[in-house]
């Protein structure tokens, strides 16, 4: 998996995520993503936008200018976004 930058605002972070599974198979959907599509914590909004062609769309809306770090995980594969208080 892939995380691309697409936009930093003041309060705003677009991220792209390349190379995640689409659900084709039975094996596949058990792994794929069901839960809520808005979730808020805090003073923090992340929006995910769904997934095509292996590319995934999330915007993480925050109430100020925030330090963020991405990382990159393995087994399974997945990015951390670590915000900032």
């Amino acid at each position: 998996v892939s995380a691309f930058l697409l936009n930093r605002s003041s309060d705003l972070l677009e991220l792209s995520l390349e190379g995640g599974a689409m659900p084709v198979s039975e094996e596949l959907q058990k792994d794929y993503y069901r839960g809520e599509r808005t979730k808020e914590v805090g003073p923090i909004r992340v929006r995910e936008d769904g997934s095509f062609e292996a590319n995934t769309h999330i915007v993480i809306g925050m109430d100020h200018k925030r330090e963020v770090t991405l990382s990159a995980l393995s087994n399974p594969s997945r990015v951390v976004v670590d915000i900032a208080k």
